[in-house]
């Protein structure tokens, strides 16, 4: 059971009645091919150069030819074999032996050069995104504990409804505490959710008749014992407050003007505002977003803090966060 008195010192005193639960490599390759020799042979050896023999000695022929000369030293393509030896005289000796064989061709190539190197380095990465933006007012996410529109004839799961007469009726959310003595009813959301960076609205079509120590409200909080952390807007006694307990916006209340209530919270702050339609908001109250709304539920509650000794009538509302 909540309790609110927003003008007593240190504004509203809170209280629930009835205990809530919830739950590169580089690359290279060997081109070395097995060496051949060349076709020619070519000479690099010394030049056999032996001349011919003489001619015979019974013979009056000629004088046996020289030897041919030993073939030039092969290049690296290997030399020209040297020519033969000449021919002897009629009866001359054997002309002399053909000049070596040519040396062996020059080495094959070298192997080849390695191959290119890797390319350059892909392109660094692009400079980081954005920091986050400051509060971006009552335009941020509903909070996901969900909606509804009241047009069943029972009270939802999504809500835990607490105190005397709770109902849904015609379509809307109708709260009708005892008048006669101090009590207090109303709904809390049957599951917690990040209340941190989200909203929460509710249209307020109807309040309490009487203005002595009545209170209708709309809230985040973390717990019922948990007055500290709660960011609240409220009806009471025929005043709007918005805010926190210790510090809270107050201005006459408008039943036109202030027909729709949102809390919305970014930037690290909460924020309470008002519509007359649900659609244009005017910011009437702030606080510091509490870190306890990380696990935080959605309130609402009408009654009175006082014996009235008479009815008090009842809270209307429809349409939360449609």
């Amino acid at each position: 059971m909540r309790y609110y008195e927003p003008m007593r010192p240190l504004s509203a005193l809170l209280a629930l009645a009835g205990a809530l639960t919830a739950p590169a490599c580089l690359l290279s390759f060997d081109d070395s091919e097995v060496d051949a020799t060349d076709a020619a042979a070519g000479g690099s050896g010394a030049l056999d150069a032996s001349l011919g023999g003489t001619g015979g000695s019974s013979g009056s022929g000629g004088t046996a030819g020289a030897g041919g000369a030993g073939g030039t030293a092969g290049s690296s393509s290997g030399g020209t074999s040297g020519a033969g030896g000449g021919t002897g005289g009629a009866t001359g000796g054997t002309g002399g032996t053909g000049g070596a064989t040519g040396g062996t061709g020059g080495a094959t190539g070298g192997t080849g050069g390695a191959t290119g190197g890797t390319g350059g380095a892909t392109g660094g990465t692009g400079g980081a995104t954005g920091g986050t933006g400051g509060s971006t007012g009552p335009n941020v996410p509903d909070c996901p504990v969900g909606s509804d529109n009241f047009n069943t004839t029972a009270i939802g799961p999504m809500w835990w409804p607490w105190g005397n007469s709770v109902s849904a009726t015609g379509g809307e959310l109708v709260l009708q505490p005892v008048g006669t003595v101090a009590d207090y009813a109303g709904v809390t959301t049957s599951t917690t959710a990040d209340l941190r960076s989200c909203g929460v609205s509710v249209e307020v079509k109807q309040v309490l008749t009487s203005t002595n120590g009545t209170s209708v409200y709309f809230l985040f909080d973390s717990s019922p014992s948990d007055v500290a952390n709660t960011r609240y807007i409220e009806w009471n006694q025929g005043a709007l407050h918005a805010g926190l307990r210790t510090a809270y916006y107050t201005s006459p209340y408008d039943p036109v003007a202030m027909r729709w209530w949102r809390i919305a919270a970014s930037g690290g702050s909460t924020r309470m505002y008002t519509s007359p339609d649900g659609s244009t908001w005017t910011e009437r109250g702030s606080a510091p977003t509490p870190a306890a709304h990380s696990t935080g539920r959605v309130e609402i509650g009408a009654g009175t803090w006082t014996t009235q000794g008479a009815n008090i009538g009842a809270v209307k509302l429809d349409n939360f966060n449609p």
